[in-house]
């Protein structure tokens, strides 16, 4: 895929309209900087040089992540477009590019815009579009380079006529729009629930003049169950009968030659390869990971659900968060400067790694975090994991997606905290 039309440079992106105290943690003067000349500062994110609390991204573990990923890819013979609404970082999208993704994975036209105005190509939105404006902005995108290709959702008759409908009304369209049949199952979020719904929405887009179905999309990274298990069996279930729905399509002809099937999420991106390669029985398929958190992993919910977890070579969490102990007020209980602004939350909370103690690291033993307010968290200690006051506790993150989201700016950082570039987010 072609990268190579950036209308904003990834090597200037730094140079900003934002104001230099949005870039929280860094010192003063970030916002003359170009990315080239951090390097050239020698700081170190632990040493003094950057404000507390500091999120850090380890480059050795995000290398390892993206070139781990990439090799997993071809050796099953897969096509990966990383979901980039973990990160929304041009930067680290080129070099997920770079290391042979096929395209990249959107969830909203906001954000495409935003990977369009990196030179990014090819964009699959996983998601409805049925906003006029939303559809309008495509269709320019589309029309004004023949290598661009972008790949929405539709999941009913209805959202065909409106989509229809708009884009009647759009001057000088020349190429028909993309689209993917999304699949659901029960107590999910959008998509087909049966075969015959799903082969009711593709005859509809078989007699669009405006549209073209491409294949079909599902994703699997939410199905419910109360254990690991059973949300194995449900995941297996779901794209079982994603399979079946693909044949059923193929055989009444309503399929490409070589249709997209695409499936999200970074737990269970083995059983997609298991249902649509290793075991699958039906018509040619393009087959298109979209899973994202793997590119930073992470200590806590995809430490546990990462199909490469017990893999000789599994992936690395990359980044953590270092925040300072203000406060020992009462035995056993430690008040961190860091909180809700800082760190994510939702799929658990942080995880007390390391304490640096006079310029040294020792591992956590018996600490957890049991509360969070808005700029404070609750440490609970015992008596092994005693800190005063000022030393610096490293905290291990849970669910990437609700980490970038906090940082305008992230130190990309050696093995010894040496920052060796800035990695900007787009939210």
């Amino acid at each position: 895929m072609a990268t190579n039309i950036v209308r904003t440079s990834i090597a200037q992106e730094i140079h900003t309209a934002t104001p230099e105290y949005q870039f929280k943690a860094f010192p003063a003067g970030i916002s003359s900087l170009s990315r080239n000349a951090i390097a050239a500062h020698h700081w170190n994110a632990l040493g003094g040089d950057f404000s507390l609390p500091v999120m850090v991204l380890k480059e050795a573990e995000l290398d390892h992540n993206i070139q781990r990923m990439a090799a997993w890819c071809r050796q099953r013979g897969v096509l990966l477009a990383p979901h980039a609404k973990t990160t929304m970082s041009p930067q680290l999208v080129h070099r997920q590019l770079e290391a042979g993704a096929w395209g990249v994975t959107v969830a909203t036209v906001s954000q495409a815009r935003v990977l369009a105005e990196f030179g990014i190509e090819r964009i699959i939105i996983a998601n409805q579009v049925l906003a006029k404006e939303d559809l309008d902005w495509i269709t320019g995108f589309l029309d004004a380079g023949e290598s661009r290709d972008v790949y929405v959702l539709v999941d009913s008759v209805a959202g065909v006529h409106l989509m229809n409908e708009a884009l009647s009304q759009v001057n000088g369209h020349r190429r028909r729009l993309r689209v993917l049949l999304e699949l659901g199952y029960d107590g999910g979020r959008a998509g087909c629930r049966s075969v015959t719904e799903a082969l009711a929405v593709a005859t509809v887009i078989a007699s669009s003049p405006h549209l073209e179905l491409a294949g079909v999309e599902g994703f699997e990274g939410l199905v419910p169950g109360e254990t690991a298990i059973y949300r194995l069996i449900a995941a297996r279930a779901f794209l079982d009968r994603m399979g079946a729905t693909v044949k059923a399509l193929h055989n009444s002809r309503l399929l490409p030659v070589q249709p997209v099937v695409t499936c999200g999420g970074s737990a269970y991106f083995d059983e997609v390869v298991r249902t649509f390669v290793g075991e699958w029985d039906g018509p040619p398929l393009q087959v298109v990971l979209r899973s994202g958190c793997y590119v930073t992993h992470d200590h806590g919910l995809y430490q546990r659900a990462s199909p490469l977890r017990d893999d000789a070579d599994p992936f690395r969490p990359a980044l953590e968060l270092w925040a300072q102990v203000l406060s020992v007020p009462a035995p056993g209980l430690a008040i961190l400067g860091c909180g809700r602004r800082d760190v994510p939350y939702d799929a658990g909370m942080p995880l007390p790694l390391l304490v640096r103690q006079g310029g040294a690291d020792r591992p956590v033993l018996d600490a957890r975090v049991t509360a969070l307010n808005d700029q404070h968290l609750f440490l609970s200690i015992s008596d092994e994991d005693r800190v005063a006051v000022g030393e610096l506790i490293c905290l291990g993150i849970s669910h990437p997606c609700s980490a970038f989201d906090k940082w305008q700016l992230i130190p990309l950082v050696d093995d010894s905290y040496g920052v060796v570039d800035a990695i900007r987010t787009y939210f």
